[in-house]
């Protein structure tokens, strides 16, 4: 079904949400497409397109006053560049349960500067290594950006990201996920060299100093182990906090 003026105006259910916006329903139409919003008049603070089919976001014009969007149960698995740029008030996006599997297909919500919640458990792509790290990364270690996968963001966890993508690995996730990345000659001279003259941790002391970044309440332990992933110095010290003999 087509998502059209007359559903929207006739046929949507007119509701309030929990933040006490009004919201537009409309789940469960089968609507394959997001067009015609504009009908809307930019009236809700809330749009729900659950249940529907959904494969694409796209096509969304200016509503200033959309603080939620909810396209839970679709079949979403590609996501304009644009998409969201007309969205500057967004606070909150649910996308679960579709078919995200890159991490590159997520991109574009990195416009979203006011978003504080976003949900996308049950796609395939949350199944992918250091995906947690790079949504992180991706909206900037804004502490605006509070909860994902209604699991809260904290501090720690921001620095094991940060400290993540100062890597080697990091570096080359993000160049395989965003292969036109832009890094200045001086940092790509910079990390040549980390990659040269330092040590390189196994795959499971990295994931040890990245759960006990997370974990860790002291902020001088927190930058000891940053510390340490950057230089790829494994110190006694270090080597006792993570736990290895």
């Amino acid at each position: 079904m087509r998502l059209t003026g007359d559903l929207i105006q006739e046929r949507a259910l007119q509701t309030v949400d929990p933040d006490n916006q009004r919201a537009m329903v409309l789940r469960g139409y089968k609507i394959s497409m997001i067009e015609n919003l504009g009908t809307t008049r930019d009236m809700y603070g809330c749009i729900d397109l659950s249940d529907n089919e959904i494969s694409r976001i796209e096509n969304i014009p200016k509503l200033v006053r959309l603080k939620t969007l909810i396209l839970a149960n679709n079949a979403i698995s590609r996501i304009a560049g644009d998409a969201f740029d007309s969205l500057p008030e967004l606070k909150s996006l649910v996308l679960s349960n579709n078919r995200i599997s890159r991490l590159a297909t997520l991109l574009p919500l990195g416009s979203l500067k006011r978003l504080e919640r976003l949900s996308l458990i049950y796609n395939p792509v949350c199944r992918l290594s250091h995906y947690r790290e790079f949504i992180i990364h991706m909206m900037g270690y804004s502490r605006t950006f509070r909860f994902l996968d209604f699991e809260r963001i904290t501090d720690a966890e921001r620095h094991a990201a940060k400290a993540f993508f100062a890597t080697p690995q990091g570096v080359k996730l993000l160049r395989e996920t965003v292969p036109d990345i832009h890094i200045p000659d001086e940092k790509k001279s910079e990390e040549k060299e980390k990659v040269q003259t330092k040590p390189a941790f196994s795959d499971d002391v990295l994931q040890k100093i990245q759960v006990a970044i997370m974990e860790a309440t002291d902020m001088d332990v927190v930058n000891k182990l940053e510390h340490a992933l950057k230089t790829g110095q494994l110190t006694p010290e270090i080597s006792q906090l993570i736990g290895i003999p």
